[in-house]
C-alpha cells in the first residue's frame, strides 16, 4: 500500500534536505496513493508545504514563511523531474 507524503518523509522539516530525486520518488509514491483514495485529490505543484504543516509543526521553525517556500521550490523541483522522467504532472490549482 502507498503511502501519502507525510507518511514517507516523516516530518516536514526532512523535505529540504532531501535530493530532487528522494523527493521525486516520494512524491510520485503519494501520488500512487492518492489514486487509491481519490476523495485526497493530488498534490499541488505550488503549495506543498500546506499540505505537509499544520499550525503546530510551525512552532519549532523560526520562519515560518521561509521553510514553506523551500519545501515549495524543492517539491517544484522534483516535479519536474517526474515531468522529465515522463510522469503525469499533478495539477496546479
Amino acid at each position: 500500500m502507498a503511502r501519502n507524503l507525510l507518511g514517507i518523509v516523516e516530518s516536514p522539516e526532512n523535505i529540504p534536505a532531501m535530493t530532487t530525486e528522494e523527493l521525486a520518488y516520494a512524491l510520485l509514491e503519494d501520488m500512487q496513493a492518492r489514486l487509491e483514495n481519490p476523495i485526497t485529490g493530488m498534490v499541488n505543484r505550488n503549495s506543498v508545504a500546506e499540505g505537509v504543516t499544520s499550525v503546530g509543526s510551525f512552532q519549532s521553525i523560526r520562519d515560518p514563511r521561509e521553510f514553506a517556500v523551500r519545501i515549495n521550490k524543492t517539491a517544484r523541483e522534483a516535479i519536474a523531474l517526474l515531468e522529465r522522467w515522463g510522469q503525469r504532472n499533478p495539477p496546479t490549482t
